[in-house]
């Protein structure tokens, strides 16, 4: 991908979004001008299937007294207009104790 994309810096997946204010700057630590030849390509794209986030912290916009519970994500099919299955993984279930817990 960064050979294909040579004007770009780095690449960070869903996975690894949290890492993205330390890429950036190991990025400019290594080359403060990014410019041209001396531009610095990485691909941070995580596993093909997502970890689920601890969500336990998450802050609520809507009342206290329900809350909405994450209980699967991703998805397998491949439809041609869709993108989820490239940025969320594979269809998954979040494990019955972890809900409980949440």
């Amino acid at each position: 991908l960064s050979t294909a994309l040579p004007e770009v810096d780095a690449i960070v997946g869903f996975e690894n979004y949290g890492e993205i204010p330390g890429e950036i700057a190991r990025i400019l630590a290594k080359n403060p001008n990014l410019a041209g030849e001396d531009a610095l390509g990485t691909v941070s794209v995580g596993l093909p299937t997502v970890p689920f986030r601890d969500e336990r912290d998450r802050v609520r916009l809507g009342p206290t007294h329900y809350a909405y519970l994450r209980v699967a994500e991703g998805c397998d099919h491949n439809c041609t207009f869709c993108a989820i299955p490239g940025f969320r993984g594979k269809f998954r279930s979040k494990g019955f104790e972890a809900i409980l817990e949440e």
